[in-house]
């Protein structure tokens, strides 16, 4: 309709009825009641005229405005000027200039709105201050506030400009410093590696030269005790144990925080008291071995020894010929690890360990033996606390290594209670109880994971690079040992171990080449639970040995 209105406005075709006098006596044309509608001001005026004058035509006087200014003025009026139509003529800044005091003095606010609209668009730091004059005198104060900003910012622009250059400085300074800084975290990572390179270089070298000096001490054998660990002792070292949970609610000890400190001062004086006051005494059993020389003896008083954060990825590392003996039912050795790391690793040393009950739960193996390593276990229990999860075996001795394992026990443990590899030196089991070893892992049936699949005692090899020309070497002696309701073999012998994450064809070994497996005066009761037939034709001897078979085994729900 408005559109309608412009074009009979500007056609002529309909007399027009009022005259609106522009600045220079300039008449403009138009008609009463659109006057009427769009300013208050103008109906007064006209209404005035009407009253005073018996002409048809009416005259308005508004020599404030140009004739240019009053034809917009009309045109926005109908639509047709300064509206977001595609076909209207759009308003400019010097437009919005002039009909925002037009519009104030008129009073149009849909005009008013439209020009500060306008204004504020094209608002710039050298337009600001003409802007801001015609703001306060058309009475707009957000128009004329924004103006006042950047007319403020501009005065100051040169202090603006000079923290801007600065707070760039300080960037560049910074990057160039973070630069830096990587630079410097790696070199330190370099010298950290250097570090723990020439550590254990050291300690290498120091394991050599004592173990060149005792080369004399062989292993001998008692009747009682079988193979005896050949070091002389040198110095005692202890530990503070951590208590167990039972003990933190002694009535002597109380509980908590307050209880742990009473524990660890109570088994301080006892230390004390027993080897005197220069006794060596450390706060975790990995920092006494860290401590200890070739020859040292750490003792161990009843209480739990653990790495003090649940989730840490460590082992006790051993790297050199020392002896960990603690008390007779009490002691444990654990870890939390849940990246399926060993409890124990010994590497390129002689470790005897006594008296202890080694803990795993996520673990990988209670004890790996690597590089050459020797290690005595005595009288020491195997046990996991997860053992429907954990993937381990208690003792995996690997190539090149021997061990002497006498009257220890291992309940439940997922697969072995000793891992054997084929190219092992020579392996000692004596007096020992493995009970209900190859239980298995909670969830997947692959070998040897699955309920049945590995031998309590196992020779094979876990290695994933075996070619046929290796010759097994490893000597196994298997004395008064008790294996009993193991769900797999008492004792399996592989030369071609049947894990699934190598392919069997590739990993082979040529047996007996200088290996041999002695198996005397042993207790062998109930085993094969999980064996669908309780005595195959391919055992020898009964339930003994096994030689490179897969046996058919339930499913974990049908063992009884």
């Amino acid at each position: 309709m408005l559109s309608s209105l412009e074009d009979v406005r500007l056609s002529g075709d309909i007399p027009t009825d009022t005259s609106l006098i522009a600045a220079n006596g300039i008449k403009v044309e138009t008609h009463a009641l659109l006057c009427a509608t769009i300013s208050p001001v103008l109906r007064a005026a006209l209404r005035q005229t009407s009253e005073s004058s018996k002409s048809s035509t009416r005259t308005v006087k508004l020599d404030y405005a140009s004739a240019e200014m009053l034809q917009k003025m009309l045109s926005f009026a109908c639509g047709e000027f300064g509206s977001k139509k595609k076909e209207a003529k759009q308003m400019t800044g010097n437009d919005a200039m002039d009909l925002i005091q037009l519009a104030d003095r008129l009073d149009m606010p849909p005009l008013h709105e439209a020009c500060v609209k306008v204004l504020m668009s094209v608002l710039t730091s050298e337009n600001a201050q003409d802007i801001h004059t015609c703001a306060i005198a058309s009475n707009a104060p957000d128009l004329a506030a924004k103006a006042r900003i950047i007319l403020d910012a501009r005065a100051h622009s040169h202090v603006i400009r000079s923290l801007h250059d600065k707070s760039r400085q300080l960037l560049d300074a910074r990057v160039k410093k973070e630069a830096e800084r990587k630079a410097l975290e790696k070199e330190l990572e370099t010298l950290d590696t250097r570090i723990r390179n020439a550590e254990n270089k050291i300690g290498f070298e120091v394991e050599k030269a004592y173990q060149k000096a005792t080369a004399g001490s062989s292993v001998k054998e008692d009747a009682g005790l079988g193979e005896q660990y050949p070091h002389k002792s040198k110095r005692i070292l202890m530990v503070l144990p951590l208590p167990y949970d039972d003990d933190l609610y002694d009535d002597e000890i109380g509980i908590g925080e307050e209880g742990m400190k009473s524990f660890r001062s109570k088994r301080r004086k006892d230390i004390m008291k027993s080897y005197g006051p220069d006794a060596p005494v450390y706060g975790t059993l990995d920092e006494a071995i860290d401590a200890a020389l070739p020859g040292d003896i750490v003792r161990l008083q009843k209480g739990v020894y653990a790495f003090p954060s649940v989730g840490s990825s460590e082992s006790f590392l051993f790297r050199k010929s020392i002896q960990i003996v603690g008390e007779k039912d009490g002691t444990q050795i654990s870890t939390w690890n849940d990246d399926e790391s060993p409890v124990i690793r010994i590497v390129q040393c002689d470790v005897r360990i006594s008296n202890v009950q080694i803990v795993g739960h996520d673990n990988e193996d209670l004890v790996e033996v690597s590089n050459g390593a020797r290690v005595w276990l005595e009288d020491c229990v195997l046990d996991h606390q997860d053992k429907w999860n954990s993937v381990a075996a208690g003792i995996n001795i690997h190539m090149g290594c021997s061990a002497f394992i006498h009257r220890c026990r291992a309940d439940s443990i997922t697969t072995s209670a000793v891992n054997i590899d084929p190219q092992a030196k020579e392996v000692k089991i004596d007096s020992c109880e493995f009970t209900r070893c190859g239980v298995g892992k909670e969830k997947g049936y692959d070998a040897p994971y699955a309920p049945g699949q590995s031998g309590a005692i196992e020779i094979s090899c876990k290695r994933k690079k075996v070619r046929d020309s290796y010759r097994a070497t490893s000597k196994v002696t298997i004395r008064n040992t008790t294996i009993a309701s193991c769900f797999g073999p008492a004792v399996c012998y592989r030369v071609e171990p049947n894990i699934h994450w190598a392919d069997p064809s590739r990993r082979r070994f040529i047996f007996p080449g200088s290996s041999s497996v002695l198996f005397e005066s042993n207790t062998i009761l109930s085993n094969g639970l999980a064996l669908t037939d309780p005595c195959p034709s391919w055992y020898q001897d009964g339930e003994v040995l096994v030689w490179n078979q897969s046996p058919d085994v339930h499913k974990r729900e049908e063992i009884k």
